[in-house]
């Protein structure tokens, strides 16, 4: 006879099953509980003592005690699904990458496999128990699944949805706020469901387990995931705010979070949230509101989603904005890689999309977390479109360090994305020391000593709070141009009149009594400065504006010292310099012919997470010798950075190098041109909309392009939130 009154077989050994099962034998000893899983790898190593494939505070000692003795891990599923009474479904349910409800929908396949399984083998009636996280009514499909290959068996699928937070998985197991159970409402279903019971109540008091039906179980799992991201998007949300007015995120949340009715918890801003279950659970809700016609439901929900994605991005830019505007070469340790502390899961973790940044800025990124494993944060990169194929450099830009002082050795900057405690109590001075200067501190969790390191020398941004905010992004951008020779030579060119007008630059000047007639000097400078106010305001950017001023006003000093000295009139000539180019950071890919039909003629059938390939490509066609051009560029760039989603990326063709493609874009390159430069929409693979127009018979309408002109005609926040864009293209 056997010695235990029950056996439960767990299908799935993962962050869910593997802890939940531990528990339930540590807290039941007369069960006997197995997890069963088809990968032999993952099994092996939750039967090695030293090497368990999770990390989770209390679960290695948790595993170890009972192990071998009421607590077993196998790849057997057949034998263990027929000898067990209850069998949980602890697999993975990830959302959809394709096909209908792709982007957002959650992918059921594995649940179903589970109950095509047990139906296949089991030769007794079983309780099969939902413990994934599964849309509403999937329990109807696993029953309908079961009833059809189970050869007249009796199963009942109950509902027990999970409410564990990595870090604290064991605690939250062992001390519940609360055990959720959906079953059927006849008496076999009361029947299963108290079956359940029994076995929660070894430790959990019976208040504190609640019974329902199985839709409304399913749905309070999701409800329940997307009440705690909002609360994290919301704060975040302030956070933005904060940084704008002057006040302290920090100060704020504690001051709402007094408030019985609100309370402070879930009230950390931070760089946004991760794990597995947030974000694909907020999707399936939408999803679910879209699936029954509930449109302002699901929007609501989205920008959830929505808001995280753009304080991650906001975080990155504000990195690279805070350091000159540029990162590339630099070395940026990162501290903490995975979603949060006291695990080692990196799936969704916001670490990814700032390693993303960084990489696609050509930094080089030192990645340091204490419990990270190597293969698993490549697997998130790679999940993110993080390769070797995106990103050539990669190799050589990314390394993962086993020392934090190691890692942050020449660093400029070090960003905080995961709280681990030990990042509060390293030794700065140490880490400062070693770093390149100026340096920078980012703290995305609010977790560093912010005073000590500061007067250390660092510069120290707190998301949340204004301590050192810098100008606005694009005047920053527009002062470090400023450094550029070109601006630098033509303004002491334009400032060389006062001292060639009231000193004389030669003998033959001094000696002149009256220099110039003055009347036609004013004359001169008159005409140029009413040329420029006739023109500037044909041009849309602030560098167009600034290079007609320097051209006119060069123009008045070369007429007025062709009329003095024309040796003086050649020097003058030959150091007026020419407009940079644009090599600040942007969002632009540059594209050749392969890729232009690799990327952006290739439909796709909806965004995919961190892939190059998106539904709508911005286009930039672009000449190095065009004025037009140059001045253009920084503005571009801005919306770049401002607009680059999953669904809208942004490209520029150098039309010198790649004339075939003006060609068959219909782009006329010559100096006369009025088609410089061509911005073009492709969505799904085809011409949506281009600025400027242009007819059948190849009439070009001449457009001034300027920021809010090109935000409403192409669409931009529209196509960066995923929205559809109608376009009526004036070009035929």
């Amino acid at each position: 006879m056997s010695e235990f009154k029950m056996t439960i077989c767990c299908m799935g050994a993962g962050y869910v099953g593997g802890p939940t099962m531990a528990v339930i034998a540590s807290r039941c000893p007369d069960i006997k509980v197995v997890v069963v899983d088809v990968s032999a790898a993952q099994i092996a190593k939750w039967n090695d003592p030293n090497d368990i494939p999770i990390y989770e505070p209390g679960l290695t000692e948790l595993v170890n005690s009972h192990r071998n003795k009421n607590l077993f891990f196998s790849t057997d599923l057949d034998k263990y699904i027929n000898e067990a009474s209850i069998i949980f479904v602890c697999v993975n349910t990830p959302t959809k990458t394709s096909g209908i409800g792709a982007g957002s929908a959650a992918d059921t396949k594995n649940c179903e496999a589970c109950a095509r399984k047990i139906a296949e083998v089991a030769k007794e009636g079983k309780i099969v128990v939902e413990k994934s996280t599964v849309p509403v009514r999937t329990s109807e499909s696993i029953k309908a699944v079961l009833r059809a290959n189970s050869k007249g068996l009796k199963f009942e699928v109950l509902s027990n949805p999970e409410f564990l937070a990595e870090g604290t998985a064991i605690q939250d197991l062992q001390e519940p706020s609360r055990i959720l159970i959906g079953g059927a409402e006849t008496p076999e279903g009361h029947t299963a469901v108290e079956t359940l019971v029994s076995v929660y109540a070894h430790w959990v008091p019976r208040e504190r387990i609640i019974t329902t039906n199985v839709w409304s179980s399913e749905l309070s799992k999701l409800v329940a995931n997307a009440f705690l991201a909002q609360r994290i998007s919301s704060i975040n949300s302030i956070s933005a705010v904060c940084e704008a007015t002057g006040a302290n995120v920090h100060e704020v949340a504690r001051a709402v979070g007094a408030d019985d009715r609100i309370g402070g918890k879930f009230l950390n801003c931070s760089v946004g949230f991760g794990g597995s279950c947030f974000q694909k659970d907020i999707l399936n809700l939408v999803y679910l509101a879209e699936s029954f016609h509930l449109p302002e439901v699901a929007d609501y929900w989205r920008h959830v989603v929505t808001m995280n994605e753009y304080q991650k991005t906001r975080f990155a830019t504000t990195m690279i904005r805070r350091m000159f505007n540029t990162v590339t070469n630099k070395k940026i340790c990162i501290f903490g890689f995975a979603f949060k502390k006291d695990t080692g899961d990196v799936r969704e973790t916001p670490a990814a999309t700032i390693v993303k940044y960084l990489l696609e800025e050509k930094a080089n990124v030192a990645v340091y977390d204490p419990q990270v494993k190597i293969e698993d944060m490549m697997h998130e990169l790679e999940y993110q479109g993080v390769n070797t194929t995106n990103h050539p450099m990669m190799d050589k830009l990314l390394k993962v360090y086993n020392d934090p002082y190691e890692a942050a050795e020449g660093a400029h900057a070090i960003a905080a994305l995961t709280e681990w405690d030990e990042f509060k109590t390293l030794d700065y001075e140490k880490v400062y020391a070693g770093m390149t200067k100026p340096a920078f501190f980012f703290d995305g969790r609010n977790i560093l000593p912010h005073e000590k390191i500061a007067q250390l020398g660092a510069k120290v941004y707190v998301i949340g709070q204004t301590a050192d905010t810098p100008p606005d992004a694009a005047n920053v951008r527009l002062w470090v141009r400023f450094l550029a020779p070109y601006y630098i030579c033509n303004t002491v060119a334009l400032l060389l009149y006062l001292p060639i007008r009231y000193q004389g630059v030669s003998d033959v000047l001094l000696e002149r009594e009256n220099f110039l007639n003055l009347p036609l000097e004013q004359e001169i400078f008159l005409l140029a400065l009413g040329s420029w106010l006739i023109n500037y305001r044909k041009k849309a950017t602030i560098d167009g504006v600034i290079a007609l001023f320097f051209m006119y006003g060069k123009l008045g000093m070369l007429a007025t010292l062709y009329y003095l000295d024309m040796t003086i009139f050649g020097w003058y000539a030959a150091f007026c310099v020419g407009q940079p180019k644009y090599d600040g950071p942007s969002r632009f890919t540059e594209l050749n012919p392969a890729l232009v039909e690799k990327l952006v003629k290739t439909k796709v059938s909806g965004p995919r997470k961190g892939s190059k390939t998106a539904n709508s490509w911005l286009i930039f066609y672009y000449a190095d010798w065009s004025d037009c051009c140059l001045e253009i560029e920084p503005m571009l760039a801005d919306l770049s950075l401002r607009y680059s989603s999953d669904g809208l990326r942004f490209g520029k063709v150098d039309m010198n190098k790649w004339s075939d493609l003006a060609v068959e874009n219909r782009i006329n390159v010559s100096a006369s041109s009025s088609q410089l430069p061509t911005l073009i929409l492709f969505q799904e693979g085809k011409e949506a909309m281009r600025l400027p127009p242009i007819d059948a018979n190849g009439k070009v309408t001449k457009t001034i392009l300027d920021r809010a002109g090109l935000m409403a005609v192409f669409k931009l926040q529209e196509l960066k939130d995923g929205k559809p864009a109608v376009f009526k293209p004036k070009s035929s």
